[in-house]
């Protein structure tokens, strides 16, 4: 497509036409890549039935348990991809979760939200100025939640039998694949922490990687990607924590040296997460 700006005087095009052009441009762009998707109906694969709803996600009432243990920085440099910069303590969370989501119904699909028991292994990291925590593994019991969370944000999320027990100040969850011991984590409440403090968005970060159909060809996607997340606590308690980690060949979680449980907490949370955005692209650095 030619762009012809008609201008009465004979002079050469100076930089605001040039500005001019490419915003015209990039409008051009804009709007037939919108057209084409509303044009093929397309938000996820598979089109339809639609599985689960568009962000944000909305979780009410739910219980997270954060343990932050102290590794290796060879483990840790080696799960954390550059251009992410590891903390330089060298700290790991496990975060266990049990979401109360909520839920979705079409004519096609009913996923009537509730219980969602969440397992992650995190690294606190900073990209540039923007600190936040880097998703190494998710390990979740349901379904229904993987295909957009990976999908769209890229979060690196695994089906597992995940099995959490709550009761008097306690909280246990284990996390089995193929009858192994993947994980699991102890955690008794020993303090409540008043007043509640005031968590502010956080990030989280995701490596989001889809394949080429092409043999031996690289990824058609590969970028690290940002979603901040908003959450606030109604209840919070500190405590104290053990983990056990096994290994299975597909999951090397074992392999990662527990050095020292540096703390652990317990929050009822609720809040959302929404879109986030693209901020490395690796292959089109690639290109440059």
């Amino acid at each position: 497509m030619q762009l012809h700006i008609s201008n009465t005087q004979s002079r050469k095009p100076g930089w605001l036409d040039h500005l001019f052009r490419m915003i015209l441009l990039m409008a051009i762009v804009c709007f037939a890549a919108v057209s084409y998707a509303q044009e093929v109906k397309v938000f996820r694969m598979p089109p339809f039935p639609i599985i689960s709803d568009k962000a944000p996600l909305q979780y009410s009432d739910s219980r997270r348990v954060m343990v932050f243990f102290k590794s290796t920085p060879e483990a840790i440099r080696e799960l954390v991809p550059q251009p992410l910069v590891p903390n330089p303590d060298n700290i790991m969370i496990i975060m266990a979760n049990h979401w109360n989501a909520k839920g979705f119904q079409n004519q096609e699909y009913n996923d009537r939200g509730g219980k969602i028991y969440e397992v992650a292994l995190l690294i606190p990291v900073r990209f540039g100025k923007k600190m936040g925590v880097y998703s190494v593994i998710l390990y979740l019991d349901n379904a229904s939640r993987l295909p957009m969370s990976r999908e769209i944000w890229g979060f690196p999320k695994k089906l597992a039998n995940v099995t959490v027990d709550e009761k008097d100040g306690t909280f246990s969850s284990t996390v089995k694949i193929s009858g192994t011991n993947i994980l699991k984590l102890d955690f008794k409440r020993t303090e409540k922490v008043e007043p509640v403090p005031v968590q502010p968005p956080g990030n989280v970060f995701n490596l989001k990687v889809i394949p080429s159909v092409k043999r031996n060809a690289p990824p058609e996607v590969l970028q690290i990607t940002a979603v901040k997340t908003n959450f606030k606590a109604k209840e919070a308690w500190r405590g104290k924590a053990t983990l056990e980690m096994g290994s299975l060949s597909s999951e090397p979680l074992g392999g990662i040296p527990v050095l020292k449980i540096i703390s652990a907490n317990d929050a009822t949370i609720e809040g959302s997460m929404d879109y986030g955005e693209v901020i490395y692209d690796y292959l089109a650095k690639a290109k440059k």
